[in-house]
């Protein structure tokens, strides 16, 4: 029996058993497998060399081998042979053939039953086999507990989660140009990079014997690895940090343009984008090629968001935009303001409209297999429309109406982060339960927040 059918055999005799079991028993055969080529016998049966072994095999053999429930929808995979850390031979660094014994091990594990998901193309997998390999070993050659903590700091610093949130606060400390940026950013980041994720599977590294898991991964083994979404979100971050440096000095300027480049841009969205993959492949959960597929969809997303932004303050849309100069004709003035005391001046037709088209894109979101994220953008889309679109709140003889130009009170700041902390573990709280009631509470929640405490009369200027 050759070494490749030998190791599918192994791990396939293991599945109904523990994950740390089968990592102590592949580690303890791990030996005799490297060494003889014809070695075929059963992984838990004791080795004969010695009483050492003996004792070793008859105490794994006496606890906790108790088979695992399986789950229908996602079965619970067998452990990788490196998912402890043991310090055993990655694939891709000797032998042609580790190619194939990749391929059986990624036919061990499972993948989510959904449809229209289909696995990664073979000669994908073999085009990047030595680039990720070699790449990945260099980077994991060292491994400590405190490049486990880096790592898993810089990954929560560039979660997707943050951009979703951050619009909400931004609307409420006034923000707006800002605000409206990042909420189209984050749309469009929110779609792409949910589409190859939903319907393209590819097993992460750790699963298949070519990386060491640094961490546990477990909600990393039900969804795929290409592309690195936190490489997508530190492309987008960063593109927007500069965008931000743009509108502050372009404040104090002029508004001539927002595509102001400074020399250091190019390097601090570099150093992002490295400091992520860096971080995903230190922790053995993503390739390098999906590290660079993930650059390159936070690229396209940075692009096509500011376009369609900069078209909108042109008044190409229906709304102009309150990027907050002389000629900004977002704002109203005192006669046509949106007040607290003045509430029935939004128009709640456009409220409804927009309400309803926001629960029809979270009842086709939810649905399999789409099964999309919401999350907070929505009620930012329809405040923007509410409160700060005068062509959409004309009144015959009346003119327009929406807010005021605000003040920038520093302390709106934790009202903003107070609200969106309590909503987000709302969310967590009831994730896949009741999605559209837990929706609309948390889009009534927020939409209000920012109206009342926008037209509050200390946030005006």
């Amino acid at each position: 029996m050759s070494i490749n059918s030998d190791r599918g055999e192994r791990y396939r005799s293991c599945i109904s058993y523990r994950d740390s079991d089968i990592a102590s028993v592949l580690s303890s055969s791990d030996e005799d497998e490297y060494t003889n080529e014809s070695n075929s016998s059963n992984v838990l049966e004791p080795s004969e060399q010695g009483n050492d072994d003996d004792s070793k095999h008859n105490s794994l053999n006496s606890t906790n081998l108790r088979p695992r429930p399986f789950s229908r929808e996602f079965p619970s995979p067998p452990s990788s042979p490196n998912s402890s850390g043991i310090n055993r031979p990655l694939l891709g660094q000797d032998t042609v053939s580790d190619i194939e014994e990749a391929k059986s091990l990624a036919d061990v594990w499972p993948i989510p039953d959904q449809r229209f998901l289909v696995r990664m193309p073979d000669w994908f997998e073999s085009f990047f086999f030595r680039f990720d390999s070699s790449i990945t070993r260099v980077l994991q050659h060292k491994r400590s507990k405190w490049i486990g903590i880096l790592g898993i700091l810089f990954t929560s610093i560039f979660a997707i989660e943050i951009g979703f949130a951050l619009p909400f606060v931004l609307f409420v400390s006034g923000w707006d140009a800002l605000a409206t940026e990042l909420t189209y950013l984050m749309l469009f980041l929110g779609l792409l990079s949910q589409i190859p994720k939903r319907f393209l599977w590819r097993h992460r590294p750790y699963m298949v014997n070519r990386a060491y898991k640094m961490r546990g991964d477990k909600e990393g083994a039900k969804t795929s690895s290409f592309p690195s979404r936190a490489v997508t979100c530190a492309t987008v971050y960063s593109f927007f940090l500069c965008y931000v440096y743009n509108h502050l000095y372009n404040k104090d300027v002029n508004y001539s343009s927002d595509l102001f480049i400074q020399w250091w841009m190019p390097i601090f969205v570099g150093a992002c984008v490295l400091l992520s993959s860096w971080s995903r492949i230190s922790l053995g959960v993503h390739y390098p090629s999906d590290c660079i597929f993930g650059f390159l969809q936070g690229c396209v997303v940075s692009v096509v968001a500011t376009v369609l932004h900069n078209l909108h303050k042109t008044g190409a849309y229906w709304c102009s935009s309150c990027f907050e100069s002389t000629t900004s004709n977002c704002y109203a003035d005192a006669a046509h303001a949106i007040r607290l005391s003045d509430f029935i001046r939004v128009n709640w037709v456009v409220f409804g409209c927009c309400t309803i088209v926001s629960i029809l894109i979270v009842g086709f979101s939810v649905m399999k297999p789409i099964n999309f994220w919401s999350k907070m953008l929505l009620p930012c889309v329809t405040f923007q429309m509410t409160f700060l679109c005068k062509e959409l709140s004309q009144r015959p003889g009346r003119g327009g109406f929406s807010l005021p130009k605000p003040s920038h009170p520093w302390w709106s700041w934790f009202f903003g982060l107070g609200v969106v902390g309590v909503s987000a573990f709302f969310v967590y709280k009831n994730k896949g339960r009741y999605s559209m009631l837990s929706f609309l509470l948390v889009y009534f929640v927020l939409y209000f927040s920012m109206g009342v405490w926008r037209s509050w009369d200390e946030m005006i200027e």
